[in-house]
């Protein structure tokens, strides 16, 4: 079931070559993912303007609104898939040869799995409101520039021809680093090893790092604890990079292509 990697997530000391080959494989499997949400969430927007399509308008908002929401059970299994595919590639990554093994011949799911799943029930239904919320936005604009429905059946034609691809390239872009990051602390966490763990905010180092994360580059922090992160608004509260349950802004998340690395303290 798995594959063994040199490549380690947990150390007990990271060197910046090891540290440099474990952010390449990272980045590796962010873009591996990144691909397969790209094409799926593509695909979703092309569905909702197709719901969108037979409104004209006079339409209410209740109904933009069915149109719209109707897709969040495939945006759902889009998320379930690649966050649980990711926690699979990532895990090895963490534990150790003789664990792996005694996972391969269990018939149940195993417990980090398990612990994405249910991050996934409490987690996925905020990111898929955040997407249809910029979604209605855009349709309401779309709206209220148009005169007639011939005006506004354009309108939305224009956006989901010439927006919605970039706007799945970014949510693709994010959301492959988000599961990337739930996956190893996940991973890190239920890998009991009964040793005290800490970790490392790890920008990806080239001049496009956001300023403020720059700024975390190397901040080392317990493993039960928060990074704070400058933002716009002050602080941000992180659990880890991308990190939203705790009300991230934004501009601390999207596009963020930061990482973690788990260390053994002392």
């Amino acid at each position: 079931m798995y594959e063994l990697s040199s490549v380690k997530i947990l150390t007990k000391k990271a060197s910046r070559t090891q540290d440099a080959v474990t952010s390449r494989t990272i980045e590796m499997l962010r873009n591996k993912y990144e691909r397969s949400l790209n094409y799926n969430f593509k695909r979703v927007f092309r569905k909702i303007g197709q719901n969108l399509s037979t409104l004209d308008i006079n339409a209410q908002e209740t109904d933009i609104w069915r149109a719209v929401h109707a897709e969040d059970a495939w945006q759902y299994n889009i998320l379930d898939y690649v966050y649980t595919s990711m926690s699979d590639d990532i895990y090895p990554l963490v534990a150790d040869n003789v664990l792996l093994k005694s996972l391969s011949i269990k018939k149940e799911p195993p417990i980090y799995k398990m612990s994405v799943r249910d991050w996934i029930r409490h987690n996925a239904g905020q990111h898929i409101k955040y997407i249809d919320s910029t979604t209605l936005l855009d349709i309401r604009k779309t709206m209220e520039a148009s005169s007639t429905t011939a005006e506004f059946r354009t309108g939305l034609e224009q956006y989901f021809t010439l927006s919605t691809p970039n706007r799945a390239y970014v949510i693709a872009r994010t959301e492959s680093a988000a599961a990337s990051e739930v996956s190893s602390n996940i991973s890190v966490k239920t890998y009991d090893t009964g040793r005290e763990k800490v970790k490392r905010w790890r920008t990806i180092g080239d001049p496009e790092v956001r300023d403020q994360h720059q700024m975390m580059n190397g901040t080392v922090v317990g493993l039960a604890e928060l990074f704070k992160v400058p933002s716009k608004y002050g602080v941000d509260l992180m659990e880890y990079p991308l990190d939203s349950s705790h009300g991230a802004s934004a501009g601390n998340i999207v596009n963020c292509r930061c990482h973690t690395s788990y260390e053994y303290k002392n």
